[in-house]
Parts: structure tokens; C-alpha cells; sequence
């Protein structure tokens, strides 16, 4: 592996280092394929009906929103960059810590320029091109976050979160048997990536192989006990497969782990419009709505929820968001 595939070189003191898990982000079924995600400071994937997927989180040097003497970190980082810029132009390296750092505020114009010139300076730099697809994936391009997670492969075959996220990038285009053999390949890079396997379990429920899917959820759980987004997903599974009593677990451990989170409290609607406790699972319904749980369109069309459907609660509730 080359220097700089590493990610990036350390130049200035007062970046703080950014872990580089992420978990398809991101809670319940739905949202953005996780890309490398972990519980290090990045959003939450958004929760929803579909398997939850992490967004990805940048190779390089980032820094907090801290206020620091009127400026955040982060800005303060942007000129720090910007004056070993003018000091030295032809350092690869710096452009990259740049552009993270303008991905960390949304700035992917800025941000896509700086990895641009990066790669300019050194077309073999795997974390530039890593660095890039993530921009892209960020803004939904995910054809060019593909095409950039593949070079970053091509210069560093190891790479196992350019696997992940050009995994995701197939998962957020439909693409769900092209996302499992990039998932593969990642686990076969790092057999320990939790936040692949589970990954790789949104997308088999996705296919509808609710046993394929419930595996990979518990290897994920084996690697992070802590991950209520897996739980919360198994259960969804378990669900579908009729084994109530294993949701139920579930969901119970997802709300230990995260009591405030809404896609769980409808998760747990879900199980008891499963059980036709119409009134338990009303209760749940409006606990996570809420909570914020907004996506309308999957309470609407669900078959978890047929049970109750027809009763008036279910459409109050719905009225209310």
C-alpha cells in the first residue's frame, strides 16, 4: 500500500481525527445505505421502512463545528489548509484535507474542485478518489461515486469502505445483487466490518430473503452489540418471517439502546398489528410519530400494517403528521 493510502498526511495540530467506520447509515428500514458507519459523530443514517443504510463517511482529516474565537474548527482548518496551499501548491495531500474539510460543510462544489486538483497532482492517490465518491454519493451521483470508489480499488485493493460505498452506491440505485457481491468482497478485505454485514442485510431484505437477511443482521449484532439499527432491522425481518417472539426481543434491545428513536416505537407497531392488537399497536403508531417518524408513504403501503389499516386510529394518526 502506498504512503498515502492511509488517508491522509497529518500537517497541521489542531484537526481532531475522524474515525473512518460508518454504518448502509445509517435506525429502521429505510434512508441510505450505510455507508462505513459506526457511532462517531456522523448523522444518523435516516430511519425509515426499508433496511437502513449508512451514509459514508470521508477519508482524510475533519474537524468539529466547535465554536473556536468566533470561527468553527472546521473553518479555521479551511485557511489553515489554505495557507500551506500558497506555501507549497504541489502537495496532493493538502488539496485532499481541503476538500474533506469543505465535504464536512456541504460545500461538494468546493470540495470536488479541491479532490480534482489533488488527483491532478498525483493520479494514483486512492483516498482523493475515495474522498470524491463520497462527495458524489452525497449529492445522489451515484454512478460517479462508483466510478471513483473503482479507481480508489484500482490503486488500493484493500481498501474495504471503498468497497462498502460502492456497495451502497449499487443499494441506492436498486442495484441489490451487484451491492452483495461488493459487500462480499469488502468482508472478504475485513471479515470484522460490521457495518458491511449489515449492509449486506438490507440489501437481501430488500431481495425479500428474510433468512439471508436475518444472518448477516446477527453477524453485525456479534460485531456491534451496541448497533440498535441492527436490532431494530432484524426485527423487521423477523416480522416478515413470523417469528414474533424474536422481533419482540429485538425491538426491546433496539429501544434499551436508543428509548427515543421513533422508527423503533413503529417497529413496534408493526409487531402488534402482526399480533392484531389494534389498540397496542395504535399506541406505538403515535408514539413514533411523534417522536418524528415521518415516512407516510411507507405506513401507507405496508403490508406489516394491513391489520390495522381499516381502523380509525390509523388514519388519525396519520392526519396528524
Amino acid at each position: 500500500m502506498r504512503r498515502r493510502s492511509l488517508s491522509v498526511v497529518f500537517c497541521t495540530a489542531f484537526l481532531l481525527v475522524l474515525s473512518s467506520a460508518c454504518a448502509p447509515v445509517a435506525g429502521t428500514l429505510s434512508g441510505r445505505p450505510t455507508a462505513d458507519i459506526r457511532k462517531t459523530g456522523e448523522e444518523r443514517a435516516e430511519e425509515g421502512s426499508k433496511p437502513v443504510v449508512t451514509k459514508p463517511v470521508e477519508s482524510g482529516r475533519g474537524a468539529s463545528e466547535n465554536a473556536l474565537d468566533g470561527k468553527s474548527r472546521l473553518d479555521r482548518s479551511i485557511e489553515g489548509f489554505t495557507r500551506a496551499i500558497s506555501a507549497d501548491p504541489g502537495r496532493a495531500e493538502t488539496y485532499n484535507d481541503r476538500g474533506f474539510a469543505y465535504a464536512k460543510k456541504s460545500r461538494y462544489d468546493l470540495a470536488i474542485a479541491d479532490y480534482n486538483k489533488a488527483l491532478e497532482l498525483d493520479p494514483r492517490f486512492d483516498a482523493a478518489y475515495y474522498n470524491r465518491g463520497n462527495a458524489f454519493y452525497q449529492q445522489g451521483f451515484y454512478d460517479l461515486a462508483i466510478a471513483d470508489y473503482t479507481k480508489a480499488l484500482e490503486y488500493n485493493p484493500k481498501y474495504d469502505r471503498a468497497f462498502n460505498n460502492r456497495g451502497n452506491s449499487y443499494y441506492q440505485t436498486g442495484r441489490y445483487d451487484q451491492a452483495i457481491a461488493v459487500y462480499a468482497s469488502a468482508l472478504e478485505v475485513n471479515p470484522n466490518y460490521d457495518a458491511t454485514y449489515y449492509n449486506l442485510a438490507n440489501a437481501y431484505y430488500q431481495k425479500g430473503d428474510y433468512g439471508r437477511a436475518i444472518a448477516e443482521y446477527t453477524r453485525a449484532v456479534e460485531r456491534n452489540p451496541r448497533s440498535d439499527r441492527a436490532y431494530n432491522n432484524r426485527a423487521a425481518a423477523f416480522i416478515l418471517a413470523n417469528r414474533l417472539v424474536d422481533a419482540e426481543h429485538d425491538i426491546n434491545k433496539a429501544l434499551e439502546l436508543n428509548s427515543e428513536d421513533g422508527s423503533i416505537m413503529v417497529r413496534m407497531a408493526e409487531l402488534y398489528a402482526a399480533k392484531k392488537d389494534v389498540v397496542e399497536a395504535c399506541r406505538w403508531l403515535k408514539k413514533g410519530v411523534e417522536k418524528g417518524y415521518a415516512d407516510q408513504r411507507y405506513l401507507k403501503t405496508s403490508s406489516t400494517f394491513d391489520n390495522i389499516r381499516r381502523f380509525p386510529c390509523f388514519d388519525d394518526i396519520l392526519a396528524r403528521r
